[in-house]
């Protein structure tokens, strides 16, 4: 008997799916063996794809949500290196050259923090300082003075550094001044140790030399916000009085002493 071909292929598909059926039904055990091998298969596919999914979403999710904190600072055991290069000259000569360090230059800091990837940014500069007119020192008290970024005119907390001491040899004191564009991101303050209880921080739009004072200075001084009292710096033997103006007391959780 002649088919045509769409005939005999018609036939040739039905009697493939009839014999595939009739042989599944005259070995039940190997079929059902094969559906549980090939369902756990699937199964643990499945799962280790939901289980990747979840990992990279997990870790998208923290890199949105973690902040990175990155300091910008001089590097001066480089620094150090480079003004004694010859280790067997004199502990003069390499007092001398490390009595001046430099500072990371202003610009640079400024074009980090502006940034798309930079949320908020903290400029710092830390010098020392000697009581004058109107305070004393205890033992337990520090003292946080603004740092202009965009004024030169504050020598004292060097306004035109962003960290470091401004590359000039200076004394110690009575008091270690940290000059700050903010006090919103100093760590005291982000992490609770301290809180300003009467006034206000600084922030970038605070007058130059204003300050803010723990609560045991102000307390040993009849400070108040408001008051004004004088400090006195030593820079390369020149000495340079400021008056600064008390914007803020804070209240210093921490038992450490800073000054």
């Amino acid at each position: 008997m002649l088919l045509s071909y769409q005939n005999f292929k018609g036939e040739f598909y039905i009697n493939f799916i009839k014999r595939a059926w009739l042989a599944t039904k005259a070995k039940k055990g190997r079929t059902a063996l094969l559906i549980l091998v090939t369902s756990a298969i699937l199964i643990f596919v499945l799962a280790g794809l939901t289980i990747k999914n979840a990992a990279d979403s997990a870790v998208e999710s923290a890199k949105s949500e973690a902040d990175a904190t990155v300091t910008l600072s001089v590097n001066r055991e480089a620094m150090m290196k480079a003004f004694n290069p010859d280790s067997d000259s004199s502990s003069d000569d390499s007092s001398d050259d490390g009595s001046a360090t430099t500072s990371v230059d202003l610009a640079t800091a400024e074009s980090i923090a502006e940034k798309d990837g930079v949320a908020s940014y903290l400029f710092t500069t830390t010098t020392t300082a000697t009581a004058g007119d109107d305070i004393s020192a205890i033992s337990t008290s520090s003292l946080t003075s603004s740092d202009d970024s965009d004024s030169s005119s504050d020598d004292s907390s060097d306004s035109d550094q962003p960290s470091g001491r401004g590359g000039m040899e200076m004394t110690s004191g009575d008091f270690t001044i940290t000059g700050v564009n903010s006090t919103d991101y100093v760590s005291d303050f982000t992490s609770g140790t301290s809180e300003i209880t009467d006034g206000v921080g600084i922030t970038s739009d605070t007058a130059d030399n204003s300050a803010v004072i723990s609560s045991d200075l102000a307390d040993a001084n009849d400070l108040s916000v408001g008051d004004t009292f004088t400090v006195t710096t030593t820079v390369d033997d020149t000495e340079t009085s400021y008056a600064l103006t008390v914007v803020g007391i804070y209240e210093n959780s921490s038992t450490a002493t800073t000054a």
